[in-house]
């Protein structure tokens, strides 16, 4: 019946389901948690000023969401374009495989993709450059050798999620901060582990359900933060919490796909939580619609 339901694919819903734009959601979370950064940084910087100038992050937040919009939606293709044999004999149900999309044509959309975001982050400024240089340099050799090399294809994905922070930040701050990269180490561990756990798929499920909780480490990251705003911080925590509970209940009851779902959509309840420690309250509220929306796309569009 799974396999019928794909066959009657139109191109369009096709092309939805290789982009995986139920997932895109969660990239705006990510660049919101960038936007707070570089607020944050900004402040910090001039803390001792009675008047400072105002952080005008308009335009290259715009520029920028664009770009790493399109940075995404370029791995997702990729990465279908890259397994169509794995896929024809593992998940023949996928676009390519169905002949719905032309290998060759992912592969020009993708590579089109990266080109476009890299262009944009050229126009947004240098820093915003270099960054988003890394970020396509990491989705290529992910591309290349997930498969092959097991280790290196989690470090390459988490830093893959870790980047996206870093480009948004540097796109509106135009600086570096190892603030920054304390919050993109937090999230790289999440995507590293959430990875690990799709790709072993022959671990038990009781066993992966177990698993699930490391995910629970990541918010610590930037522990020497969480203290500021304690009270939310822990009501946040202990909602993520909750959440992952849903996530090993269902991984535990033989439902991966929709444990997978539920985590994968545990990247806005992360961003919530990196916010608040911010102290980003606005932000932290577009990054809960952003989990809402994610829920609701995944309803018609699955997310792996």
């Amino acid at each position: 019946m799974g396999a019928q339901k794909y066959l009657q694919l139109t191109p369009a819903q096709a092309w939805l389901n290789i982009l995986r734009v139920s997932n895109a959601p969660t990239v705006i979370s990510n660049i919101m948690v960038g936007l707070g950064i570089a607020i944050f940084a900004h402040n910090q910087m001039y803390a001792d000023r009675v008047n400072p100038p105002t952080l005008d992050f308009s335009k290259p937040l715009f520029f920028i969401t664009i770009a790493l919009l399109a940075f995404y939606f370029a791995g997702m293709i990729l990465n279908d374009a890259k397994d169509v044999n794995v896929d024809r004999t593992n998940r023949p149900d996928r676009p390519i495989p169905l002949g719905v999309i032309k290998q060759k044509d992912a592969w020009v959309a993708g590579i089109s993709l990266l080109v476009v975001g890299l262009l944009l982050c050229t126009l947004v400024s240098t820093h915003a450059l270099l960054w988003g240089s890394l970020l396509i340099l990491s989705i290529c050799l992910y591309t290349i050798c997930h498969h092959a090399w097991f280790v290196p294809s989690l470090v390459l994905m988490g830093a893959c999620r870790g980047l996206v922070y870093m480009v948004a930040f540097s796109a509106i701050a135009q600086t570096f901060s190892f603030t920054a990269v304390m919050f993109a180490i937090g999230v790289s561990l999440y995507t590293l582990i959430l990875t690990w756990l799709g790709k072993n798929e022959h671990i038990n499920n009781k066993k992966r359900a177990l698993m699930v909780w490391l995910i629970a480490l990541p918010p610590l990251v930037p522990i020497q933060f969480f203290m500021q705003h304690l009270e939310l911080n822990l009501l946040l925590y202990f909602v993520f919490l909750g959440w992952i509970g849903l996530a090993s209940k269902a991984f535990a009851s033989e439902q991966t796909g929709r444990g997978m779902h539920l985590i994968l959509a545990a990247f806005c309840l992360l961003d919530c939580l990196y916010l608040s420690i911010l102290g980003e309250l606005s932000l932290l509220v577009v990054s809960f619609l952003c989990f809402v929306l994610t829920l609701g796309i995944q309803r018609f569009v699955k997310g792996t």
